[in-house]
């Protein structure tokens, strides 16, 4: 997936910051620059998804499109937080039970999906993860 540089350059596609204020959240750079990016072009021969399952999943729009990539033609491969890296975000960032049960939601639909293979990583060194990745990016 190419993801184009401009927002980056200019911070708007910063969908959490940390301030003097504490932590500003923008919660439409999933509406827009996220479903974009989970929309593949022509040309697109995977899509990287790097640690959901934290702010992102009370955004309808970036779920409905995260969950269309998920089942779409183009394959993904990614992280889903930790339960506990999970429950770090939620206390941090003041989020609530809400952001627990959709958390648990999601994580129940990826473990029932049978074309979904998750695997617990515990290091970067992992044998079993980096035997999965190599079979992935394999042509």
């Amino acid at each position: 997936i190419s993801a184009p540089a401009e927002p980056y350059a200019h911070g708007t596609g910063v969908f959490l910051e940390r301030t003097h204020q504490g932590w500003r959240r923008r919660p439409e750079v999933f509406s827009t620059l996220g479903v974009s990016l989970l929309r593949p072009g022509p040309d697109t021969k995977f899509i990287l998804l790097d640690e959901i399952g934290g702010f992102e999943l009370h955004n309808t729009a970036f779920m409905e499109a995260l969950e269309e990539a998920l089942h779409g033609n183009i394959p993904c491969v990614g992280v889903l937080k930790s339960p506990g890296n999970q429950a770090c975000v939620k206390q941090k960032l003041h989020l609530g039970q809400e952001q627990e049960e959709l958390y648990e939601r999601f994580r129940a639909r990826i473990l029932q999906d049978t074309r979904i293979t998750l695997l617990p990583m515990n290091s970067l060194e992992d044998p079993e993860i980096l035997r999965a990745l190599r079979k992935f990016f394999s042509p």
